[in-house]
C-alpha cells in the first residue's frame, strides 16, 4: 500500500537524485563538466566517469521507485501482475522515450 511515509521518502529520494543530476549535467544550455571543474575535478576521464555513473544511478533510482509504485498501486487498481526491477527499468525507459519523442 502507498502510505504518506512512502510518499515522503520517495519525494526526498527524487529531489536528491534529480538535484545531483542537475548539478552534474548542468542546466540546459550549459556545459556539463563546468560544475565538476569548479570542485577541482579537471581530468576528462574522471569527469566522464562521474557523468556516466550519475546517469546510471539516476536511472536505477527512478526505475526502482517506478517498480515499487507499480507493485504497490497499479497491481491493486488494475489487477495486473507485479513486476521486477528489470521490467520496471525497461518500462521507465519506454515511458521516457515515448513522452520525450
Amino acid at each position: 500500500m502507498i502510505s504518506f511515509r512512502f510518499n515522503v521518502c520517495v519525494t526526498f529520494a527524487l529531489m536528491a537524485v534529480l538535484g545531483l543530476s542537475d548539478w552534474v549535467f548542468g542546466s540546459p544550455g550549459t556545459v556539463p563538466m563546468s560544475n565538476l571543474q569548479l570542485v577541482g575535478i579537471d581530468h576528462a576521464f574522471t569527469q566522464l566517469f562521474i557523468i556516466v555513473a550519475t546517469g546510471f544511478g539516476v536511472a536505477m533510482v527512478l526505475s526502482a521507485i517506478f517498480t515499487v509504485i507499480w507493485n504497490r498501486l497499479i497491481t491493486d487498481l488494475a489487477k495486473i501482475r507485479r513486476i521486477n526491477f528489470n521490467e520496471g527499468y525497461a518500462l521507465s525507459i519506454l515511458i521516457v522515450a515515448v513522452l520525450t519523442a
